[in-house]
């Protein structure tokens, strides 16, 4: 009998989680839930309006952390399929690297916690030809700095969690969240 999974794939925005997500839910029949859509969407609920992707990264981490686990628990109640949520484990704020607080994964019911890791060099590229996402212009070692970082507080909280932490690379990031659903 396979029971459900429940993977947060975190990495820094323009990483390619969600596009990764997508990918995979073509092979397999998944629920994609992004963070940052069940902080807007409780958002709505309570105050009857959603912050733009940009004002919630500027906005209290905190704050949006304990929307986002409100969210996320309404959300996931009745579901049976595996679930892979697209999260951050760091928001780059006007203020600098915030940390998310480990705490905002507890109770989640992860089963593993996973970081898309992608070169520096390659992240800047893809955030410069991005025309949809504001974010802060960093250079590649500032992006290298961030992704160290990220990933190390990934698995801080994993740690935490007792889960265990898989780092995907690009070289093939669908067939390895592949193999973490189908362990």
């Amino acid at each position: 009998m396979s029971t459900r999974s429940i993977i947060a794939l975190s990495g820094l925005s323009g990483a390619g989680k969600s596009t990764t997500v997508t990918n995979l839910s073509r092979k397999i029949d998944l629920v994609h839930l992004s963070a940052s859509a069940l902080i807007q969407e409780q958002e709505e609920r309570e105050f009857g309006a959603r912050s733009s992707s940009e004002s919630l990264r500027k906005g209290d981490v905190k704050d949006n952390q304990l929307l986002f686990k409100r969210a996320f628990q309404m959300k996931v109640n009745d579901v049976t399929k595996s679930i892979v949520l697209d999260c951050h484990t760091a928001i780059d704020t006007p203020l600098g690297l915030e940390l998310v607080p480990a705490e905002t994964f507890f109770d989640l019911g992860l089963t593993d916690f996973a970081f898309l890791f992608v070169d520096p060099a390659e992240l800047l590229r893809r955030r410069k030809d991005d025309r949809v996402r504001s974010r802060p212009v960093r250079s590649a070692a500032e992006i290298s700095f961030q992704q160290g970082e990220a990933q190390a507080h990934a698995i801080h909280i994993a740690d935490r969690l007792c889960v265990p932490f898989v780092r995907i690379d690009m070289d093939d990031p669908v067939q390895q969240l592949f193999g973490l659903l189908r362990k």
